[in-house]
């Protein structure tokens, strides 16, 4: 009974070399249409190969069963291969599903069965190499779900098939082992059953698990939507800081040009004084004869001084608002850096900036400071001017005698004015130099200014892209939980 049955085997085979020999030309035809240049002649020459190599098989003197398993596998690896080289279709799958259909002429589960592996491992190692290439007719979106819907497919075929092939070989060897053999068949089909139940079984655990997993995924993606937007609203706040500092360096500029002002002012009274006082200096024989005279304009000269007293405390009191300005600036540049910190990544640029606008800070204050010591200095010569003008008031009541010490004492407030004026184009200096610096503050602020909103544009589209993968989250759920509904109801016929 065995060789009869090896016989029948032999006869499928020839028939499977014929169907073979078909299938290679209907193949080799399609190439030569689809004319994919270089790539056309790599597959000519698999298809050649593979007809070469089914003859050869055919006439060796193997197992008829193992010679079976390679001729069936010889045309769906075939068409995969050419799909390898060329570009993959739907003729590809049809193949390799219509081979498995093919095996069922043998009535061998065994032969549909290693059938099935040998093409199902060369279709999945095809799609892992290149899943773009494998299903460039499907959706990106949908590819691995259609591509395990196909393998999916082909188990389910290859079950039926087994099944049909282990029941029909049954029937024909019934008519010589009948009780005992349709026991077998009847326990042949029960186990079937319980691994198809069992199968089935597993692929819904697989597809709760997978469903936890895309419910775990999903929630994450929410978290990251949430973190995204909260980091968009502190870079909103950072903007708003920093146009703050922007005004605060602005109403500094201000105060800067008029302290500057003010000391031009000084300077030209200075001059001036210094001016009168030269050409008085000029002028004491005559001033001799007219003490009245030059006591009046030492009574005026002892108010300019005042004046000049009073002005300078006005720019003491400026340049200690400046030096609370520059402190508060340092204070925002730190805090500004604190929040740069917060920012992580997105924040180093604008740290290195806050640290810059620090820095600018100290230099203010004490350039600041400078000028600060200058003025007291001013205040001091100015202190001293004032105390000389009151002894030539005193020189002049005293009489005539001391007249002459009037013209030493003008010279030395010559030399003091002198001073002041130098001290004041010092002064004026400083004030420049202060205002560039705070004029480079301004353009670094309008820099990071500039980069906050390019950042706070890129979160919002990444947000929007968040958001969108969140969408195609949803729908991928609903998908699988269709698909655990369909592997519900398989579960409910197979039982």
């Amino acid at each position: 009974m065995k060789l009869s049955y090896d016989y029948n085997i032999s006869k499928i085979n020839l028939i499977v070399l014929k169907f073979l020999y078909i299938a290679s030309f209907v193949l080799l035809v399609g190439v030569l249409v689809e004319n994919k240049g270089g790539k056309s002649t790599g597959t000519i020459y698999v298809l050649v190969f593979a007809a070469i190599f089914s003859t050869i098989m055919y006439f060796m003197k193997i197992n008829p069963k193992v010679k079976a398993v390679i001729l069936i596998c010889i045309l769906p690896l075939t068409a995969i291969t050419k799909a390898f080289l060329m570009e993959s279709n739907i003729l590809t799958y049809y193949v390799v599903i219509g081979s498995i259909i093919l095996t069922g002429m043998y009535l061998e589960s065994k032969i549909t069965l290693v059938t099935s592996i040998i093409m199902h491992i060369a279709l999945v190692a095809y799609y892992v190499y290149s899943p773009d290439k494998a299903l460039h007719f499907i959706s990106e979106d949908v590819r691995t779900m259609s591509f395990a819907t196909i393998v999916l497919v082909n188990v389910v075929v290859t079950y039926c098939i087994m099944i049909m092939s282990t029941s029909s070989k049954g029937y024909v060897v019934a008519s010589m082992k009948k009780s005992k053999e349709t026991e077998q068949l009847n326990k042949r089909m029960e186990n079937t059953m319980e691994n198809v139940l069992k199968n089935t079984s597993l692929l819904n655990e697989s597809i709760v698990e997978y469903t936890e997993n895309i419910g775990k995924t999903k929630e994450a993606s929410n978290n990251i939507t949430l973190s995204i937007k909260q980091m968009t609203e502190g870079i909103e706040e950072e903007a708003v800081s920093i146009n703050n500092i922007n005004i605060i360096m602005q109403d500094v500029e201000v105060k800067v040009a008029n302290t500057k002002r003010i000391s031009e002012e000084v300077q030209n009274s200075a001059n001036d004084m210094n001016q009168k006082i030269t050409k008085n200096a000029d002028e004491v024989n005559v001033m001799i004869n007219q003490m009245i005279n030059i006591q009046d304009s030492v009574e005026s000269i002892s108010e300019i001084v005042t004046s000049l007293q009073d002005k300078m405390q006005n720019i003491d009191r400026s340049l200690e608002g400046i030096t609370t300005i520059a402190d508060q600036t340092n204070l925002l540049a730190l805090n500004a850096a604190i929040e740069a910190a917060r920012a992580g990544e997105q924040g180093k640029g604008f740290a290195v900036v806050a640290d810059e606008i620090r820095k600018l800070a100290e230099q203010s204050s004490k350039i600041t400071d400078d000028i600060h010591n200058v003025v007291g200095q001013i205040q001091s010569d100015t202190k001293t001017t004032f105390e000389n003008v009151q002894k030539g008031n005193e020189a002049v009541n005293e009489g005539m005698n001391i007249a002459s010490n009037l013209s030493d004492s003008f010279e030395l407030v010559a030399d003091v004015f002198m001073n002041v004026n130098s001290s004041i184009y010092t002064e004026n200096e400083m004030i420049d130099k202060l205002k560039s610096l705070i004029d480079q503050i301004q353009m670094q602020i309008e820099g990071v200014s500039s980069i906050s909103k390019q950042h706070t544009a890129t979160t919002q589209e990444v947000l929007a892209n968040t958001e969108l993968q969140d969408d195609k989250m949803s729908q991928l759920v609903d998908l699988i939980e269709k698909i655990k509904g369909l592997s519900k109801d398989l579960e409910d016929t197979t039982r």
